[in-house]
């Protein structure tokens, strides 16, 4: 019960947490960057003749979470099966 209060308690940011939820790669800061670079291409496209044209829009910039595998994104931590998980937490203990 002590790791599991432990695991609930960590920050936003721990690898534990990016782990399983990779949108938390990020905090707002990041976020709200993003969305300012985003927008600041948009705008430099809108202005140009591809804008005009309606053609070659830009890409946003991808956000954690966003992709359908973002393995690799945190080196040493990797996606473990629910049944191999179960089985080494039922490990004894010393």
């Amino acid at each position: 019960m002590r790791a599991a209060d432990l695991a609930a308690h960590l920050p936003r940011d721990s690898v534990t947490w990016m782990a399983v939820h990779p949108e938390n790669a990020w905090g707002v800061q990041e976020h709200l960057l993003a969305t300012i670079a985003d927008t600041l291409r948009w705008l430099a496209w809108a202005k140009s003749e591809d804008g005009k044209r309606n053609r070659k829009r830009p890409k946003p910039i991808p956000r954690p979470g966003d992709s359908q595998d973002d393995r690799g994104r945190f080196s040493g931590v990797e996606k473990a099966d629910l049944d191999e998980v179960k089985r080494l937490l039922a490990l004894p203990r010393r």
